[in-house]
């Protein structure tokens, strides 16, 4: 089917950024850890941003082939909705979490 066609293609592509999941969500003052997979040894950026303004966190982080873990530290951010974004060259991951202290 056309469906699995396209899977089957996506799954070819190098490089390729899945299954993000940020917890705990919500957040507290505590920090939170971002975990994804990476088909690729690479570099990513890793960006936190409020729903509404530029981002408060932007970091460059080594990646390993498989699943990644990112801790970050939320004590500096207000109450509210953020989303997380993993970049790796032209891919890019986007997650979505609030914090509540």
């Amino acid at each position: 089917s056309k469906e699995e066609m396209s899977s089957a293609i996506t799954a070819e592509v190098p490089g390729q950024l899945n299954d993000i999941t940020v917890y705990p969500n919500p957040a507290n003052a505590d920090g939170i850890q971002i975990a994804f997979y990476s088909e690729l040894n690479d570099m990513a950026e890793v960006s936190v941003f409020p729903a509404h303004g530029p981002s408060v966190v932007s970091i460059k982080r080594p990646l390993i082939e498989g699943y990644n873990v990112v801790d970050l530290p939320t004590s500096d951010m207000h109450n509210g909705l953020y989303f997380v974004r993993i970049t790796n060259g032209s891919r890019s991951l986007v997650a979505r979490f609030v914090v509540v202290k």
